[in-house]
């Protein structure tokens, strides 16, 4: 019975034998490439600016509310396979029906992303990576299933490998919650009430037409989301109090919402409309804002002493008052704001 066992590991090990090229091939497609695309991907996101992470605007077009578990998804196979090289491909091959899947499952999303990536950014050593990557892992799932074919039945081989494949979607999804109730929101989210909810690092892009015009989203947590390119619809929805702290919002439309008490302090404002929006008692400290509408906005009371306001921010007819707070040497009178007379009714 020994020596039958032994013959077995044997001839797994057999199995799973990699020639220098194939050790080189995989530790520099599978591991080496992808893990700088994934330090690339997540500098280009810092600063709120997530709309660069190409690994984010995949997974929004997937309606993925929070697409930081692409992240562990890929982390997951880049490190089996780092392991099963270094180790399993010889050693603990009671893994290898479980590595399998995990690679099968990986080549899959890889090759998904890539040809999403190309899709969307036609941006060199984004898409590349994945193509590169696709190959690898489909050749080393092969080489973990035939490995644990010489040990176990097939039926064991394949349910372990299913196993393997939902182990990396669960850990992804577990190490990343997803708010899925949202989903039954989108894309239409129109008159909804959200009011209270957690929307913590939220991604909506990609031109999925998502609207939330009318909708009520009072003392919401949006903080660290990202509402980009794609002009997703706030008009006229109140956000009263709503937790915008570093949000990444670009190509958004808030004309006429109602933002009394909001806290934007750290977002990051591009070609987002706040016409005619009431901003009143707001909080905007260290905003950065480009190209951005606050024509007819209310202002008062807010607070925008360590605002970043660019000239390309139109301020023309918006009012204030005196207890508006504006960054040091900033006259809104030269940016068309016009100050509120205290003898003259609000009634906005």
């Amino acid at each position: 019975m020994m020596d039958e066992t032994m013959s077995k590991r044997e001839w797994a090990i057999e199995a799973g034998r990699l020639s220098l090229s194939q050790y080189i091939r995989y530790a520099l497609f599978g591991v080496i490439l992808p893990s700088l695309a994934l330090c690339l991907n997540y500098y280009m996101s810092q600063g709120g600016l997530a709309v660069f992470d190409i690994l984010y605007t995949t997974g929004a077009m997937l309606f993925l509310p929070r697409p930081a578990c692409l992240y562990v998804t890929i982390c997951i196979g880049i490190t089996a396979l780092f392991l099963w090289i270094v180790v399993f491909h010889r050693h603990g091959l009671i893994l290898n029906g479980v590595l399998s899947g995990i690679f099968f499952f990986n080549g899959i999303f890889c090759l998904v992303f890539g040809i999403a990536a190309v899709i969307r950014w036609l941006i060199f050593p984004v898409w590349l990576p994945p193509f590169c990557a696709a190959p690898v892992f489909f050749a080393a799932g092969v080489k973990a299933s035939q490995m644990a074919r010489e040990l176990f039945s097939a039926r064991v081989v394949w349910w372990s490998t299913i196993a393997g494949a939902i182990l990396v979607i669960g850990t992804s999804f577990i190490a990343v919650p997803q708010p899925w109730w949202l989903m039954k929101y989108l894309p239409d989210a129109r008159n909804a009430d959200l009011s209270g909810r957690d929307l913590r690092g939220v991604f909506l892009a990609g031109c999925s037409g998502i609207t939330f015009e009318n909708a009520v989203l009072n003392d919401a947590d949006l903080r660290g989301s990202c509402i980009v390119r794609c002009g997703i619809n706030f008009r006229n929805a109140t956000l009263q109090r709503v937790d915008f702290r570093y949000a990444a919002v670009e190509v958004a439309d808030f004309s006429g919402a109602d933002l009394r008490g909001a806290n934007l302090d750290g977002a990051h404002l591009w070609e987002a409309d706040f016409t005619r929006a009431d901003l009143r008692g707001a909080s905007l400290g260290l905003v950065w804002a480009g190209r951005t509408s606050m024509c007819e906005t209310n202002l008062c009371g807010a607070d925008l002493s360590q605002a970043e306001l660019h000239h390309t921010v139109n301020f023309e007819n918006a009012v204030y008052d005196h207890t508006t707070v504006w960054p040091d040497g900033f006259d809104p009178a030269s940016f068309g704001a016009v100050l509120l007379d205290p003898n003259m009714p609000d009634n906005r």
